[in-house]
């Protein structure tokens, strides 16, 4: 007969085993934190294989343009009288950009400095 407790990771083979309740807690905690282990190894494994890098560095950049284009354009229609309905709403749309850029950038370079 087909039991689920037995196939739960988190299951205790006291009565099976020789072992106290105790020594069986204490192994049984043990597997957990190496099959925790093994799992985080794997999934940092794969993120190291199949983490867009190029693409990240690339749309970092063109973020970043287009914030600094923003600012260019606004400071433009400052300097030739525009009309201020609209007041610096391009230099704020400009940071707002320039900083998603500059977040999408260092996280790619934080990536690369704190492995753990």
């Amino acid at each position: 007969m087909y039991n689920q407790r037995r196939n739960d990771m988190f299951y205790s083979n006291v009565f099976l085993s020789n072992l106290s309740p105790n020594e069986a807690a204490q192994m049984d905690y043990e597997y957990q934190k190496e099959f925790f282990r093994i799992q985080n190894k794997k999934l940092q494994n794969k993120l190291d294989e199949n983490y867009p890098t190029k693409f990240v560095t690339v749309y970092s950049f063109l973020i970043i343009s287009i914030g600094f284009s923003l600012i260019v354009m606004q400071i433009v229609y400052f300097a030739s009288n525009g009309v201020f309905e609209n007041f610096a709403s391009g230099i704020w749309g400009g940071l707002i950009y320039v900083a998603a850029g500059t977040l999408a950038a260092v996280i790619n370079k934080w990536r690369v400095l704190f492995y753990y």
